[in-house]
């Protein structure tokens, strides 16, 4: 996450992110059926993980703009109609919901 997401981010790196968390989520589920027991606990620590972090970046490359701790260099200055919140909701089968909510 630090090198596609760090401290300034584009979209470019973002995209590359998100390509090595696809991987590393098609390698975890290749090792689940083979793994003992009491690892399935960890592996799905190291799933939820994953879905986390994909959620960050997805997020982070919806908002194309600059604003506190979220420095994009291909969108380097604030623009109002991101002045607000984003959500996001899982459904039970695995997609995503986005909402906006504006201040």
């Amino acid at each position: 996450m630090w090198e596609y997401a760090g401290v300034i981010r584009d979209n470019t790196g973002m995209t590359a992110g998100l390509g090595q968390l696809d991987q590393l989520e098609e390698e975890l589920q290749s090792i689940v059926s083979d793994a003992p027991a009491k690892e399935i606990a960890r592996i799905i620590e190291i799933s939820h993980g994953l879905k986390t972090a994909k959620i960050i970046l997805q997020a982070a490359l919806r908002r194309e703009e600059s604003r506190g701790a979220h420095y994009r260099s291909d969108f380097p200055n604030p623009h109002p109609k991101w002045a607000g919140s984003q959500s996001v909701v899982t459904s039970p089968s695995g997609s995503l919901k986005w909402s906006f909510e504006p201040h």
